[in-house]
């Protein structure tokens, strides 16, 4: 067996298509020139946030959340007019916090759950609530109607992982920021986690791993073909054995997914 850091999206990617899995956390293969607009939308809210949560004045994380798309592909939705219009509706709906006290902020995490797995990954928020102790995540998105706080092997991951660090984390709450073309929307998901919920996420983890390891040492990687039309990987998987490495030199960069090493 060998040990493995694994995050939650290296877990979820895996869950999702071993065989996309392989092209992203083995091969460590991205996409040459594709931008997403979601992902630089939801990084540049995290950036203002991440200043005004550590006490910066209003203007300073506007302007951060500025710099940040400058130069991104946008959308009707994601573009910097709306993206203040809905910056500003946060500021004036939420802080100062009064419902929660802010006890940290981007809190790095790394635990061995086992002898062969590292568990790592950052928190947005620990927060104390009523007298106990959150994990709280940002989220934006155009539609939460698939938004699930519970179960959600992330948030449940990040309360495992803080009350083996001796931080005696209750639940999690979900900070959802809607992001939408003709009104501001927030809402926050309020959830507590069972020794139950946290003994089946590690078994989830254990799992896992377990597979990782079958295939790393077989070298098959399943392909589940349920979500391929919205998957980056499709040249490749539809490549024969002849031009797969052409593929891989036209259409993709080497870049290794290492969120860690940053914290």
């Amino acid at each position: 067996m060998n040990q493995l850091i694994l995050d939650n999206t290296q877990l979820q990617c895996y869950n999702r298509c071993p065989t996309m899995y392989k092209w992203r956390h083995v091969e460590n293969l991205v996409s040459q020139g594709v931008t997403s607009p979601a992902l630089d939308f939801g990084s540049a809210v995290h950036t203002c946030l991440e200043l005004w949560y550590k006490g910066s004045d209003y203007q300073t994380g506007i302007t951060a959340f500025v710099v940040a798309l400058t130069g991104k592909t946008m959308d009707d939705k994601r573009s910097v007019p709306n993206g203040l219009l809905i910056m500003d509706a946060y500021y004036k709906k939420w802080l100062p916090e009064k419902s929660i006290k802010v006890i940290n902020c981007e809190t790095p995490i790394q635990i061995e759950l086992t002898s062969d797995i590292i568990f790592c990954g950052k928190v947005d928020l620990v927060v104390e609530m009523f007298g106990d102790l959150y994990v709280l995540d940002h989220k934006t998105s155009s539609s939460f109607t698939n938004v699930v706080a519970k179960p959600n092997s992330q948030m449940t991951g990040y309360v495992y992982a803080l009350k083996v660090l001796g931080v005696p984390i209750t639940g999690a709450i979900l900070n959802l920021i809607a992001v939408l073309k003709t009104k501001q929307d927030f809402h926050r998901l309020i959830t507590t986690r069972s020794n139950t919920d946290l003994i089946e996420w590690k078994r989830w983890v254990c799992n896992t791993k377990v597979q990782m390891d079958i295939a790393a040492d077989s070298g098959e990687y399943d392909k589940y073909t349920h979500s391929c039309w919205q998957c980056g990987y499709k040249n490749l998987c539809n490549s024969g054995s002849e031009t797969v490495e052409q593929v891989k030199q036209s259409l993709y960069q080497v870049e290794k997914w290492q969120p860690w090493v940053s914290t």
